[in-house]
């Protein structure tokens, strides 16, 4: 488990330390990585590690949480006065995880990418308010939510992985994809 910090300086502290694994992960594989390699390279005392994080994957999961948490307040969900046509906050979508390309291939190369998954499911039974997008405690819409969220990341590792298709071009088959039938139907004769 990681710490809530609540000080500015440990909030850099600990967000130092996440951003040292992902970039140790974008050259090696999370599982052969050491607490005391983490501590060296962020220049941090062992001791100090051990007061945001109590293990290595903890420091993953702070990483992906934070950044999750990031793209849930810039949704447009925490602005009620702005709206956003769906092609619009597909791109919006597709602009914030390309800037955060580095965390997807790290997540990539040590075979994590499912904790996009895996935490989002997380944060939407745990989160503040019971909901990680804050939208309602519903459990109907909690699950629409997250069928939602996790196919869009699905379609944001696959276009990161394979696709040279700008945001705005992955938002337009996007939208098209989810406002299309999920199944073909066929008329029984």
């Amino acid at each position: 488990m990681y710490k809530i910090c609540k000080t500015q300086q440990s909030y850099k502290r600990q967000r130092l330390i996440e951003d040292v694994l992902v970039q140790m992960m974008q050259k090696e594989h999370f599982n052969t990585i050491k607490i005391s390699e983490i501590c060296q390279k962020a220049d941090i005392p062992r001791k100090a590690f051990y007061r945001y994080f109590d293990t290595k994957d903890d420091v993953l999961y702070a990483a992906v949480d934070h950044v999750l948490l990031d793209f849930a307040e810039i949704c447009g969900f925490s602005d009620a006065d702005k709206f956003f046509s769906n092609v619009e906050m597909m791109e919006e979508f597709f602009k914030f995880w390309k800037k955060r390309i580095n965390l997807i291939k790290a997540l990539e190369i040590s075979n994590c990418s499912s904790l996009l998954v895996e935490r989002t499911v997380y944060l939407e039974n745990n989160g503040e308010d019971n909901t990680l997008y804050g939208l309602s405690a519903n459990n109907e819409l909690k699950e629409r939510n997250v069928f939602t969220y996790t196919g869009l990341f699905s379609v944001m590792i696959t276009w990161i992985r394979t696709s040279n298709k700008t945001p705005r071009e992955m938002a337009e088959i996007t939208v098209q994809i989810l406002t299309n039938p999920l199944f073909e139907t066929k008329e029984c004769s």
